[in-house]
């Protein structure tokens, strides 16, 4: 190994920190200057109040029940993480929306250097780089990361999942079958969806592990249940019936399927006006049970119109149906920021694709990158269609569009001149 083989480490380093901080930077910049008021409605009102609340020492209870009533509601609407981390920051006295957006900005330094350490994984250091700078300067990654929605943590825990599965993969292990499965639980306490990952990823990588599939997997599964259990273990308790992580998806599943949705320019969509009131004496369980069976029936009596409408619910989250109308639903950011962070994304997509093509060239494992996207499809085809749902696969779709970039240079990268022998 020469000298300069000896410093790449130090360089890769040193360049992945200076980006981490000129992302925050930029994110700070969002937060406080570019965009300083929060747009709109949406859950993004539900974490910072919750947030608060929790602070407050009255636990997980619904905002809007409080705000609106007085009443102390206990909910399971959305996972606990992120609300969870926002309250620690609100304990120190930084309980305005600000703050808790300062909050995901410095989150995303975190994941510009786990986007560096996995696109060095795929194709090296000069990869990893230009990985960590898309993600650095990504608008819709800086618009997400200064949105107060949950989206800025999932995405850093989306990358650790990615980092772990490889490192399952590389080298399998009882520890990392344990450290995948910490990272697709935490995962999982952000956004529910996260829950695929077991199956998508734990499941296959522990399997081909011959010498130690049911030991690992085991382990995995075990690791998963321990940062879940609690939780879910405190649902069971205040609603008396299971509720894994949230009630969200029943709204989600109620709101989506509807007149509204299977016809005219929302086709697709989400509606608040297509969930039927919560009855009086009904917990938030049982009300999400009833939401879950009347979403399904409408489905079960509109299946013709079914495919239509689970393709229009494709083409929003990737931005290929009215992706500038969709620009109103991407709460908490930037209308502006959003439709350039639109444009770059496009020009991403292909990129990150051509990504896969030069892994498999290469001989490769590029399957692991896929998952974000397979979740993203799965969500929104049974659900509904919105960019939003699209972070996680964004994940992979930045680190891929890094591989492309690094081996395009290298092409056009003239030849390094032989060192001549010293003396």
């Amino acid at each position: 190994m020469n000298a300069a083989e000896r410093r790449l480490p130090d360089r890769f380093w040193i360049g992945l920190i200076l980006l981490a901080v000129g992302g925050v930077a930029l994110r700070l910049l969002y937060v406080y200057v570019i965009a300083p008021d929060v747009r709109g409605f949406g859950d993004w009102q539900y974490f910072h109040q919750q947030a608060n609340l929790i602070a407050d020492g009255r636990g997980f209870i619904d905002p809007v029940d409080f705000s609106l009533f007085g009443r102390e509601t206990a909910t399971a609407g959305h996972p606990p993480l992120w609300p969870l981390l926002l309250s620690g920051v609100s304990e120190l006295g930084f309980t305005g929306a600000h703050a808790h957006r300062a909050t995901g900005a410095i989150l995303g330094g975190g994941t510009v250097v786990l986007m560096g350490l996995l696109g060095r994984r795929l194709s090296g250091p000069a990869t990893g780089l230009i990985a960590a700078g898309l993600y650095a300067v990504d608008p819709l990654m800086v618009g997400a990361d200064g949105s107060l929605m949950s989206e800025c943590l999932y995405g850093l825990l989306v990358a650790l999942v990615l980092l772990t599965a490889y490192r399952m993969y590389d080298a399998p292990s009882q520890g990392a079958a344990a450290a995948l499965g910490v990272a697709i639980g935490f995962a999982a306490l952000v956004r529910a969806e996260a829950l695929l990952y077991v199956p998508l990823l734990a499941l296959p990588l522990t399997l081909r592990w011959t010498s130690g599939r049911v030991r690992g997997l085991a382990v995995a599964l075990a690791a998963f249940a321990v940062v879940v259990g609690p939780w879910t273990i405190r649902n069971a308790i205040v609603f008396d019936r299971p509720v894994a992580i949230s009630n969200n998806g029943s709204q989600a599943m109620s709101g989506a399927n509807c007149p509204q949705t299977y016809h005219g320019k929302d086709t697709g969509l989400w509606r608040v006006d297509c969930i039927s009131p919560q009855r009086p004496g009904e917990n938030q369980a049982q009300a999400a049970n009833r939401w879950t069976r009347e979403g399904l029936g409408y489905m079960r009596d509109h299946a013709g119109s079914l495919p239509r409408v689970m393709i229009i619910r494709l083409l929003r989250t990737w931005d290929a149906y009215q992706p500038w109308r969709m620009v109103a639903f991407a709460e908490g950011r930037d209308p502006d920021v959003e439709r350039a962070g639109i444009v770059v994304y496009w020009l991403l997509f292909p990129l990150a694709v051509a990504g896969l093509l030069v892994l498999r060239r290469r001989g490769r494992e590029f399957l692991i990158m896929i998952a974000p996207a397979a979740v993203v499809v799965l969500v929104s085809l049974f659900f509904y269609g919105t960019p939003r749902f699209r972070h996680a696969a964004d994940i992979s779709i930045i680190a891929l569009a890094a591989v492309t970039v690094d081996a395009a240079l290298r092409r056009w990268r003239p030849p390094r001149a032989p060192e001549r022998p010293a003396g």
